[in-house]
């Protein structure tokens, strides 16, 4: 049984959501002898900015486009979102290992592994959506 177009937007939409509220999470944790810290990705007006630009135009584009649209726009989104976090998570990686011997833990927060989780499911829905408009265009040049 293959998923409607509908039921596919609406996941998309559902993606444009978590990858929104990606932004609001920590995306990094900082465990000391002082305390625990930690930061989101709009702190400092850091590249949360950009994901929740991401997320609001995938969201837009999956309420007010076609089906053909929503899926291209759904499978770009979803390799920027994991991107940004493929990428910050590697910069906090690397700062992490710059950072050995000191008294300190620190960690990538819920909102980057949110953020990649999302960016994945954009692209497998958007990928379903243009299989589904194409499986819908074969079946109306067959008739």
């Amino acid at each position: 049984m293959n998923p409607s177009p509908t039921a596919t937007r609406l996941a998309v939409f559902s993606t444009a959501i978590l990858i929104s509220m990606s932004a609001y999470l920590p995306w990094v944790t900082v465990v000391s002898g002082l305390g625990m810290s930690s930061r989101s990705g709009l702190d400092g007006g850091g590249d949360g900015v950009y994901v929740l630009a991401i997320g609001l135009t995938l969201g837009f584009i999956a309420l007010v486009a076609g089906a053909r649209v929503t899926g291209v726009a759904a499978i770009l989104c979803g390799l920027l979102a994991l991107g940004v976090a493929w990428l910050d998570g590697n910069d906090i990686a690397t700062g992490v290992a710059d950072r050995r011997g000191a008294f300190v833990a620190v960690g990538l927060g819920g909102g980057l592994y949110l953020l990649a989780f999302a960016g994945a499911l954009s692209l497998i829905a958007g990928i379903m959506l243009l299989a589904e408009f194409r499986r819908q265009g074969d079946r109306g040049r067959a008739a």
